[in-house]
C-alpha cells in the first residue's frame, strides 16, 4: 500500500548490492548472455545470464508493461516463456521464494504475474 514512498526500491537495491558484494568476479569478469522468450508477449521480456566459474545469475525484467496489463492487476504473460540453457544450476530468486531447478530449458513467465521481475542466483 505504501509503494510510492520508495521503500520497496531501496530494499531491492540493497539486496542486489549485497549480491554484487558477495560475487564481485561474477559482475566484473563473468560472461554475459542475452536470453530470449517465446510466445505471444515475447517482446515484453528482457533477460540475461552472467556466469563466472560456478557462480551464476539470471535476471528477468518486463518491458512494455502496458501490454501486460493495467494497474492493480497481475501481469498477463499468456503463453510466454523464457528460453534458458539446460546447463544452468539450481537457483533461487533473491527477491522472492521462486526457484529454478537444474535442467530446466524454459521459465514460464506467468510465474512473474504478481512480482514482475526476478534475479535468480546460485550464490
Amino acid at each position: 500500500p505504501s509503494w510510492k514512498d520508495g521503500a520497496i526500491k531501496i530494499a531491492i537495491v540493497s539486496v542486489l548490492l549485497q549480491l554484487r558484494q558477495r560475487a564481485p568476479r561474477l559482475f566484473e569478469t563473468g560472461t554475459y548472455s542475452s536470453l530470449y522468450a517465446t510466445g505471444t508477449k515475447r517482446d515484453c521480456c528482457i533477460a540475461f545470464h552472467r556466469r563466472c566459474e560456478d557462480e551464476d545469475v539470471l535476471v528477468i525484467v518486463p518491458r512494455f508493461t502496458t501490454r501486460l496489463g493495467s494497474s492493480n492487476l497481475p501481469f498477463d504473460w499468456g503463453d510466454t516463456q523464457l528460453l534458458i540453457d539446460e546447463s544452468l544450476p539450481a537457483m533461487r530468486d533473491v527477491l522472492s521464494t521462486r526457484k529454478l531447478t537444474k535442467g530446466q530449458d524454459s521459465v514460464p513467465l506467468k510465474g512473474l504475474q504478481n512480482f514482475p521481475f526476478a534475479v535468480f542466483s546460485n550464490l
